[in-house]
């Protein structure tokens, strides 16, 4: 997957890298299942970058991938990578 896919996902400043403090609090997180979607991670990437990169409040992203067999593990890992703001998670076996 290219970084570019995801590149206006990152981080706009240092306020966007910090964690807690007054003003620092999540105003929501989006939980999103994964399940073999290796193929689909470039799309939905890029549509919550169009909606999300927008707004004022400060938000993440929690990617569960649920053991695929795909390669949606090594694509979580680049996304994370690249924007603080997403974050995944791997379960050890599917569910």
């Amino acid at each position: 997957m290219a970084v570019a896919t995801i590149g206006t996902m990152k981080a706009s400043s240092a306020d966007d890298l910090q964690a807690g403090g007054s003003g620092n609090e999540l105003a929501f997180s989006i939980v999103i299942p994964i399940y073999n979607e290796a193929a689909c991670l470039p799309r939905l990437c890029q549509e919550l970058a169009d909606v999300l990169s927008g707004l004022a409040q400060r938000w993440e992203v929690v990617l569960v991938d649920d053991a695929s067999l795909d390669r949606t593990a090594a694509h979580l890992a680049d996304i994370s990578a690249c924007c603080p703001r997403i974050r995944h998670y791997r379960l050890s076996k599917h569910r």
